[in-house]
């Protein structure tokens, strides 16, 4: 059997909400050379039917394991794989239908052996200032190749698969950050990661909305500082929920980050007119 270009791995955890409109744009990419791995952490919720229902359309291949780690889930995912190279995306993902075209394109042409890929609010979750914090988010991840420390994000990268191998995957004993340590061990092998300009992968604002965008961002910046300093998150450092069921909860009563601009912006007007 032949070689599929791409192995797409995605770790799930109660996701039947969210999964379907990635396997869906799945469907329809205009590149059909891929192969598709979910590797489930036990969800409790319809999770699997979702899969099962693109059974005729994608073929996915469905791993189910009782260790809840993303970490481990994409290392088991790339253990099942057999493409050249691994795509790795969150199941709330979404991408436009010639995403892996452009991606085979410029990995043919460039001969990269490890894309960081942009990132973009997802249409219809988005609000006023979010493309600005992506744009900020993507240009802060570009630069970081120039340096010593660069960073990543595993909900959306492409890897080789025998590099992936060679670097031994993620490290499945970090609590966080383990997209920057695998990219910054790449670096010391003398592989420096790639960021095209037009590849980009729409990402779900649902973490900003159910915890406060400023609250997100701060750890965000927490994180990065840890990585900054060479220092590797093993504990929990502060509360970072996996799985689709912590977003089906009621919201923790924080405003947008819209919401609390439009709120001081009342404020001074108030003021000035008073």
């Amino acid at each position: 059997m032949k070689q599929p270009f791409f192995s797409v791995i995605i770790p799930t955890l109660n996701e039947e909400t969210y999964l379907p409109g990635l396997l869906s744009d799945l469907t329809k990419q205009t590149e059909k050379d891929f192969s598709v791995i979910i590797v489930d952490g036990n969800s409790t919720d319809n999770t699997k039917k979702c899969v099962q229902a693109f059974a005729s359309t994608l073929n996915p291949n469905f791993h189910s394991i009782k260790t809840r780690n993303v970490s481990h889930q994409r290392n088991t995912g790339a253990e099942y794989s057999d493409g050249h190279y691994l795509v790795f995306l969150d199941a709330d993902c979404r991408l436009e239908k010639d995403f892996l075209k452009k991606a085979k394109q410029y990995l043919k042409k460039h001969r990269k052996l490890f894309l960081v890929l942009r990132m973009l609010p997802q249409e219809s979750e988005k609000e006023l200032y979010d493309e600005y914090i992506f744009n900020a988010l993507n240009y802060l991840v570009e630069f970081s190749q120039l340096t010593k420390k660069p960073f990543a994000c595993g909900g959306w990268m492409i890897v080789e698969h025998a590099l992936f191998e060679f670097l031994g995957g993620f490290n499945k004993k970090l609590f966080l950050s383990e997209d920057h340590d695998l990219v910054q061990r790449a670096r010391v092998s003398g592989v420096k990661a790639a960021v095209p300009k037009d590849l980009f992968v729409y990402v779900s604002m649902r973490r900003f909305q159910k915890e406060g965008r400023m609250k997100v961002i701060t750890k965000y910046l927490i994180s990065t500082l840890h990585t900054v300093r060479g220092q590797k998150i093993h504990e929990r450092i502060f509360d970072y929920e996996m799985g689709g069921q912590h977003y089906s909860l009621p919201n923790n009563g924080q405003k947008s980050f819209t919401g609390k601009l439009r709120q001081y912006a009342q404020k001074v007007k108030n003021a000035l007119s008073s």
